[in-house]
């Protein structure tokens, strides 16, 4: 139904989610919610301190409303779509 990655990207000093996609007929069920919160479960088990991702400007309410703030404004092409940085602090210092 749905796919992603993470890393470590020692240029950005943080991991990164990547490719974050769900089936067309998936989505609307909240299971891009839901994995999304799999996958930050896993990287605070790991005690990762922060995620970054880069959103398809189309879709940054969602990332918002799974706790993701924008970085800054500039607004990138990745692919012909239009992206923003996002990040969640997932530990506090």
């Amino acid at each position: 139904l749905g796919t992603c990655r993470f890393f470590f990207d020692a240029g950005r000093d943080s991991y990164v989610i990547g490719r974050f996609a769900m089936d067309k007929e998936a989505r609307g069920r909240y299971i891009a919610s839901y994995m999304m919160e799999s996958v930050l479960d896993i990287l605070k088990f790991m005690g990762v301190p922060k995620v970054e991702l880069a959103a398809q400007q189309r879709v940054e309410n969602f990332y918002k409303k799974n706790g993701f703030i924008r970085t800054d404004e500039e607004v990138f092409d990745e692919e012909g779509c239009p992206h923003v940085w996002m990040r969640q602090v997932l530990k506090k210092d």
